[in-house]
């Protein structure tokens, strides 16, 4: 192996790195605003499951819990960014 493909390779593999390590800071933040804008009740009834290209997306527990959800989206999502201080969160998805 060349020495220029090697410099490519360990500056690829940073640059990896260091894109991960601001994804879960990223993340970290995301969680912690869920569980300050959802009620307590709530909380215990969801799952963020993960947040890619500013979709959050959440696994709910029912039906019930889907539709109140579902019913305060855009309130969720301005809480949300508002608590994190800037736009990330641009669309949430609830599943069951």
């Amino acid at each position: 192996m060349e020495e220029s493909d090697y410099l490519i390779k360990r500056t690829v593999r940073k640059v990896i790195k260091d894109i991960e390590k601001k994804n879960g800071g990223i993340n970290k933040q995301i969680k912690s605003a869920w569980k300050e804008v959802i009620k307590e009740k709530l909380l215990n009834e969801t799952q963020i499951v993960n947040f890619q290209e500013s979709t959050l997306k959440v696994k709910v527990r029912n039906s019930s819990c889907l539709y109140r959800l579902n019913f305060s989206k855009r309130s969720i999502i301005k809480k949300m960014n508002k608590k994190i201080g800037g736009q990330l969160v641009k669309k949430i998805e609830f599943f069951l």
